[in-house]
């Protein structure tokens, strides 16, 4: 479990959204090596896009602290080096965010339309918050990426994808570019990432993705 009902987003009345990770360690049959599998779904969506403020006011990013009780709960039950990978729903681009990115201008549009306001009043404590200091470029999207520093920087993790999700194909959410994501740690990634369509056939909100992996 990574948050409960009771969990509450600091310094408000609001609780966050139950969210949990499911961990499997599997077998090569052929080979005999081993691998743990976390599948995670992230905080954020419509449920939490707009704890931004009232986290930063607390010092957390509770997004992050979530990738890293998945790293640090595989690296205890796994070793320091264990084969392991954590994909699923983050919640969050990473270049979609940038100049020149196909989903730049939708992100921005629901920063200022739906998030900005909500979030600057949802603190019990608004007396000193000034919405200047809480900018899309400049607060905003490295506050919402963080996590992927998390676990290039800090977790040892590598993304698996070879191409930059500022690109259209890459998008697998249907409300936002690409949201989901695969790590890997002590595994070489072939970076043959596919896009496979569920969007448009009704299947899902989100596209699959697939990539190509190496035993190390």
């Amino acid at each position: 479990e990574l948050s409960g009902n009771s969990d509450a987003v600091p310094g408000t009345a609001k609780n966050y959204t139950p969210r949990a990770a499911a961990c499997a360690e599997l077998e090569h049959r052929a080979s005999g090596r081993s691998l743990t599998v976390c599948a995670a779904h992230l905080l954020g969506g419509r449920f939490e896009d707009s704890t931004f403020v009232s986290e930063n006011i607390a010092g957390r990013s509770v997004r992050s602290e979530h990738a890293r009780k998945i790293a640090e709960s595989v690296k205890a039950t796994c070793g320091d080096s264990g084969r392991s990978v954590i994909a699923g729903d983050f919640n969050v681009m990473r270049d979609g965010y940038c100049e020149g990115s196909a989903f730049r201008k939708a992100a921005e549009d629901y920063f200022r339309r739906d998030l900005i306001g909500v979030a600057m009043q949802m603190p019990k404590r608004k007396a000193g918050l000034n919405k200047e200091d809480y900018t899309f470029d400049a607060f905003y999207v490295p506050f919402q990426t963080k996590v992927h520093r998390t676990l290039s920087q800090e977790l040892g993790y590598s993304l698996a994808y070879g191409r930059s999700d500022a690109r259209e194909d890459m998008k697998t959410s249907r409300y936002a570019g690409c949201i989901d994501w695969i790590y890997v740690r002590n595994l070489k990634s072939m970076k043959d990432e596919r896009i496979i369509s569920a969007i448009k056939e009704g299947l899902s909100d989100h596209n699959a993705v697939m990539v190509t992996l190496q035993l190390a």
